[in-house]
């Protein structure tokens, strides 16, 4: 059983990027405006590569998106469903996130990338403990080394850590 999770895991793992050449992708960002403040999202060709939590300012979200990609294009509108999903969250209506945005994860290394697409896995309403998750990824013992790898989390929302 465990061996049959761990292959279907790994499966889901191989089919992200891991290029390290993110900074040179053509950008585009949003920014949504929710109850709880303005939120941005950074999509590169390769996918949705950043969500900033709520800020009190639009500015606040241009300048946390910058640090990532300076060179990075506002847009009105980079995935409207998203988009409408954030608004519904922060609203505090029930607000599945949709599992099948493609993610830009180029810039992890891969042990943080098969982390961050085995928390992904984690089914709505259930948490794990980094020990939990360490044993999923085959590292039984690296329950720091998680942690380290989801404090580097860009997209709270799609990848809950917390």
């Amino acid at each position: 059983m465990k061996r049959a999770l761990l292959s279907e895991f790994m499966a889901h793992v191989n089919g992200f990027h891991a290029r390290g050449d993110y900074l040179r992708m053509a950008s585009q960002y949003t920014i949504i405006a929710t109850d709880w403040g303005y939120t941005g999202l950074l999509v590169t060709e390769h996918g949705l590569q950043r969500c900033v939590l709520p800020l009190p300012e639009p500015e606040d979200v241009e300048t946390s998106l910058g640090t990532t990609a300076p060179d990075a294009v506002l847009c009105r509108h980079v995935n409207r469903t998203l988009e409408a999903q954030i608004q519904d969250y922060f609203a505090g209506k029930p607000a599945p996130f949709d599992t099948t945005v493609p993610l830009d994860l180029t810039w992890a290394r891969p042990f943080t990338l098969t982390v961050l697409k085995a928390c992904r896995l984690i089914p709505t309403g259930e948490t794990r403990t980094y020990g939990q998750l360490a044993r999923t990824v085959g590292r039984p013992r690296a329950a720091r080394a998680v942690g380290g790898a989801m404090a580097k989390n860009p997209l709270p929302l799609l990848i809950p850590c917390h």
